[in-house]
């Protein structure tokens, strides 16, 4: 109520101060015309002095206003201030202008209506109330009751024209009196009632206000806060709404989607929306889109936005994120492919490795038995050698295929990348790269050593072939969250096409001229078998892949406790 009765007041502060300045004009104008010279000395300081009087009281009210904003007892009593002061600038403009009698009467009923609007029906009765007692004395001083100075405003007529002269009888006056205090007392009951009225309307459209806002907030939250993503398209395939989920989707803000043609927003689905046959009907739809430098598989749901008259005025677009069920579902493949690839490397031992060592003996028995020299001896190094060599092979290659045994033990993984790099560093292939480590948190946790050696030295590896003779890695180990352990390596190469984004961790499937396939696929185990999760995606902002590697921290155990994963 007081930031209303505030307001109220601030109206009733400017609309006084204007009628005082159009007085304070119609003063001036009317002196210099020469109508005040009939009126008193008395009579002058009046008209004057009132209309300056009124406007102090709009300045006063002001500053007043300002410092009691959020004190409703002083507010009220500021009311009661300005209805006196309009009941008493009414009275004056009433003396000078022919007592009862007077033409402008009618500003005692505005001091009223005001009233009412203000403070209802209790200020609208004390200022009837007080309007019928400053009357009444206007009244009196008409039959000479109050002094022959009182009388003396009223002898010289009306100031704005009218009758020559004003009743001073009780004859004239009292009839009057009677009717203006009957009137006004008419005017502030139904004036109060219609204020009341209009106070109770407006009572009950601010809780409907209220309860429609709670309701459209609550809608508001359930649609931006939901798992799934919605946007709404006009029939120009325009989008004029989207949720939370959408914008995290896409890395955009809502301003930015809002307005933007579907085609610019999500261009697989555009085909679909502009198909005459599939747009009028409830259909569902699957589709692949890139953003942020991942693939998102989506499956949408797709609805006629109708008005409630049922019109269609657009589309609803409903869309489910399967991206982590797909990754999931690679993930078994994957795994029924490693396990396939591992008792097909139980073959490959006993089929090829068997004969090769029969192979490497039988030559080097014949070497020694014949005493072979010359380009004979040579050969038979070479076969030996490379059977050797295709012997190491085929070992990885079972070493890759096959799980094997864990040594856990503590881990500070900053330290071990940076020795990684320290390697990488002497390397051919990383001679003009430039590697570079950051570090931060508690980077202990408990592992397989080689592993995670590997693992770094795969990626970083990867990601020198990747960029070129200008790369630039760099190296993340993240060990501030409590839980987890977070490795990020980052290049600045080309980037991955998302065709080839699905399949990188597939084994022996490669996009380097004479690469085996195995070193991401090789990575991916690894991580797997340390408790992690790797994911890949576009460097942003600016070109580059950033691989993360993500791993569920184990503390290593009190002195005497067994390690373990």
């Amino acid at each position: 109520m007081t930031t209303s009765l505030h307001d109220k007041l601030s109206l009733l502060t400017l609309f006084r101060l204007i009628v005082a300045l159009v007085f304070l004009g119609a003063a001036f104008l009317f002196g210099f015309k020469g109508d005040l010279r009939s009126v008193s000395v008395v009579g002058r300081e009046l008209i004057y002095g009132g209309v300056c009087i009124l406007l102090l009281l709009c300045v006063v009210a002001a500053f007043l206003l300002d410092r009691w904003l959020n004190d409703e007892r002083r507010l009220v009593l500021l009311a009661y201030t300005h209805f006196v002061g309009d009941a008493l600038f009414a009275t004056t403009v009433i003396l000078l202008t022919g007592g009862t009698d007077s033409i402008f009467t009618f500003f005692y009923s505005l001091a009223i209506i005001n009233a009412s609007i203000i403070l209802y029906r209790q200020g609208a009765l004390f200022t009837a109330s007080f309007n019928s007692i400053c009357l009444g004395a206007v009244g009196a001083g008409q039959m000479d009751l109050l002094g022959a100075d009182f009388r003396s405003l009223l002898a010289t007529g009306p100031l704005f024209g009218g009758a020559t002269g004003v009743p001073s009888d009780i004859g004239g006056v009292l009839p009057g009196l009677i009717v203006n205090t009957l009137a006004f007392f008419g005017i502030a009951m139904l004036a109060s009632f219609l204020a009341e009225q209009m106070r109770a309307a407006d009572t009950l459209a601010r809780e409907h206000k209220r309860g429609f806002d709670a309701l459209a907030n609550l809608h508001e939250s359930i649609v931006s806060n939901i798992e799934s993503g919605l946007l709404t398209v006009d029939g120009a395939l325009t989008v004029t709404y989207v949720n939370h989920t959408v914008t995290r989707l896409l890395g955009r803000s809502r301003e930015e989607l809002v307005g933007s043609h579907v085609r610019d927003v999500f261009p697989e689905i555009a085909p679909v929306l502009e198909n005459p046959d599939k747009a009028g009907t409830a259909h569902s739809e699957t589709t692949t889109h890139v953003a942020q430098g991942r693939r998102w598989f989506l499956r949408w749901s797709i609805s006629p936005l109708r008005d409630d008259v049922g019109k269609r005025v657009g589309t609803i677009l409903l869309f489910f994120d399967l991206t982590r069920t797909r990754e999931m579902e690679e993930e078994v493949k994957r795994s029924e492919q490693m396990a396939a690839l591992g008792r097909m490397a139980a073959n490959i031992a006993h089929e090829i490795r068997n004969p090769l060592a029969s192979m490497s003996g039988s030559i080097q028995l014949l070497s020694d038995s014949l005493q072979v020299s010359g380009a004979e001896k040579k050969l038979m190094d070479i076969v030996v050698r490379e059977t050797e060599h295709l012997n190491r092979w085929i070992t990885e290659f079972l070493d890759f295929a096959r799980p094997r045994q864990p040594h856990p033990e503590p881990i500070d993984v900053a330290e071990l990348a940076h020795e990684v790099l320290q390697i990488l560093q002497h390397d051919e292939q990383a001679s003009t790269a430039t590697l570079e480590i950051l570090a931060s948190g508690d980077s202990v946790t408990v592992g397989d050593r080689a592993r995670f050696r590997q693992i770094i030295w795969n990626l970083v590896l990867n990601a020198i072939q990747a960029s070129g003779p200008t790369a630039e890695i760099l190296v993340y180990v993240d060990g501030t969250p409590p839980d987890q352990l977070v490795v990020k390596v980052q290049d600045n190469g080309p980037g991955i096409d998302p065709e080839v984004l699905a399949r990188i961790f597939e084994p022996f499937f490669t996009t380097k001229p004479g690469g085996t396939g195995l070193g991401l696929a090789a990575v991916h185990r690894n991580v797997s078998e340390q408790g992690g999760t790797i994911s890949v995606h576009r460097r942003e902002p600016g070109p580059g892949t950033v691989f993360v590697i993500t791993f569920q921290r184990r503390r290593p155990p009190a002195d005497g406790a067994e390690l373990g994963l």
